[in-house]
């Protein structure tokens, strides 16, 4: 992610769309999914990983990564 800004609303879509996601797959399968939340963190590696995902983004068509 360019900024904290831009991760922490990308993790906190993703967390509501993953709690809503479990408990649909509870009530209508009873599958019982492990919690998993995305937690913004500054990345520890070279800058390889994160030009990728800025080439990504123009392609993302659901917003994920921005």
């Amino acid at each position: 992610m360019p900024d904290y800004a831009t991760a922490d609303r990308a993790a906190f879509r993703f967390n509501r769309w993953w709690q809503d996601y479990r408990a649909r797959r509870k009530e209508q399968e009873d599958v019982d999914l492990p919690e998993a939340p995305a937690i913004v963190r500054p990345w520890p590696y070279d800058t390889g990983h994160a030009e990728a995902l800025a080439a990504l983004r123009k392609d993302d068509q659901d917003g994920w990564l921005s």
